[in-house]
């Protein structure tokens, strides 16, 4: 039976498809006609965006984006590159670094950190990307730009902060060319924690289900150019989120992001859903009685 609803899920048209997705989410239709939450307004968004998908397809493509990003705020903010590939059998592994990172350029979650490429099974390295490579994202969520994205992989320089872990990762919600709010991202790959934050670093009294860590790690001393940075790759969207990493003090571009977790995931208290909805609506910032009283 469930491979019978997966087969009838899979012929819906990408709005009906969308919409079933929000009801199962969120236990209620939509509001189509005056959207009042940020998930409504995305799903919107996510709707209204279907014929653009072409056009957006270069920002989703973690290859396609790199180009846009030198051209907008510099190549010194992109994380080295090591190859780029149509299929697994061109990765040569001994040409590789010793530590890298492996992409899929046509998703969201197709990462594999590799920290020491002689300690890896490379038959189920090469079958994870082999399944990356046969997976066609835009159906799983309906994320129409990722239709247009080649299916590639690509090997980039593996970024370790000071403590010889994977960087913290910062993501910052833009609306109209202004970051709003951001979210850290702790010890993505192990214990993941996570908090967000006024662009000022101040923490706000709000989650996405995830645990904010008991001691805060400080904020990068260049925040203010990380925010600057995200304000311009964000120009020119009603909505975008901007990744970024902190490394010694020195900010990479992680990614773009049009729909975050397909559009599925709720904000903690129910309320700040609604507050989110009237940042978008109104082009204000977040309001202070959200921020954490410490």
């Amino acid at each position: 039976m469930g491979k019978l609803v997966d087969s009838l899920k899979a012929l819906l048209p990408d709005r009906w498809h969308t919409d079933m997705q929000y009801v199962w989410r969120f236990g209620r239709p939509r509001n189509h006609r005056d959207p009042k939450t940020f998930h409504e307004l995305l799903i919107r968004k996510k709707v209204l965006d279907l014929p653009r998908y072409r056009e957006l397809g270069e920002l989703s493509d973690k290859y396609g984006v790199r180009e846009v990003v030198a051209r907008t705020i510099g190549a010194e903010h992109l994380i080295p590159l090591i190859g780029v590939y149509g299929d697994v059998d061109e990765l040569d592994v001994a040409a590789l670094p010793d530590a890298f990172v492996l992409k899929g350029t046509h998703g969201s979650g197709m990462n594999l950190i590799v920290q020491d490429k002689a300690s890896v099974d490379w038959d189920e390295v090469r079958a994870t990307a082999r399944r990356w490579l046969a997976t066609d994202y835009s159906r799983l969520y309906r994320e129409a730009p990722y239709r247009a994205v080649p299916r590639r992989l690509v090997v980039e320089e593996l970024l370790v902060g000071e403590d010889g872990l994977v960087p913290v990762d910062y993501k910052f919600f833009v609306f109209s060319g202004k970051v709003r709010l951001f979210e850290v991202d702790y010890t993505r790959f192990s214990r993941h924690k996570q908090a967000f934050f006024m662009p000022d670093g101040r923490r706000l009294a709000v989650d996405r289900g995830r645990d904010v860590p008991e001691l805060l790690p400080p904020l990068p001393t260049q925040l203010a150019e990380m925010v600057d940075l995200a304000e311009k790759l964000g120009a020119g969207h009603e909505y975008i989120r901007v990744d970024l990493y902190d490394v010694g003090g020195r900010t990479y571009f992680g990614e773009l992001t049009f729909y975050p977790s397909g559009a599925l995931n709720l904000w903690r208290p129910p309320a700040f859903e609604y507050e989110m909805g009237a940042v978008w609506r109104e082009g204000r910032a977040v309001g202070e009685e959200w921020v954490a009283r410490e």
